[in-house]
C-alpha cells in the first residue's frame, strides 16, 4: 500500500493538468480521463460523448493508442509522453475533475468512471430534453 500526502497528492493533480495545457493544449480543461487498458470496455462507448474540455490520458500500448485515437476522435494522449512521475503508483483508471475558483484551484477524484460518465451524460441529456419542449 502506498501512502501519498495531501500535498503530494494536491501537487500531483495540479501539474498533470498543467502539463496536459502547455505541452500540447492552448485550452483550459477541466477534465483529465486516466484510462488504462483493462478498464477500457467500461466506458468505450461513451468515450465520443465526453465533455470537449476533458482529455483522455491512455495508459497502453502504443499500438492500441494509436487504433483508439484515430477511432474516438477526442482528445487523447499517450501516457509515457506526459512526464509526471506519481502516474506510476496510480494502478487504477480515474478521472480528475478541475473546479476553478478565486483562491485556489479544487480538485476532485473519481474512481467510479461508468457511473459518473453515465450521470454526466444522462444529466446534460434531461436538461437539453426539458428545454426543448
Amino acid at each position: 500500500m502506498i501512502l501519498i500526502s495531501r500535498h503530494k497528492k494536491y501537487s500531483f493533480f495540479k501539474k498533470s493538468f498543467e502539463q496536459v495545457e502547455n505541452s500540447v493544449f492552448d485550452q483550459k480543461l477541466n477534465g483529465l480521463l486516466f484510462l488504462n487498458t483493462a478498464d477500457l470496455i467500461k466506458i468505450e462507448d461513451h468515450i465520443a460523448s465526453l465533455p470537449l474540455d476533458w482529455v483522455i490520458i491512455f495508459n497502453g500500448p502504443e499500438w492500441l493508442y494509436k487504433v483508439k485515437f484515430k477511432k474516438w476522435s477526442v482528445r487523447v494522449l499517450h501516457a509515457p509522453v506526459i512526464d509526471i512521475p506519481s502516474l506510476r503508483l496510480m494502478k487504477d483508471s480515474f478521472i480528475l475533475i478541475r473546479e476553478p475558483s478565486m483562491k485556489k484551484d479544487r480538485y476532485t477524484i473519481i474512481y467510479e468512471l461508468r457511473e459518473y460518465i453515465d450521470f454526466q451524460l444522462l444529466g446534460e441529456q434531461s436538461s437539453i430534453i426539458s428545454v426543448a419542449r
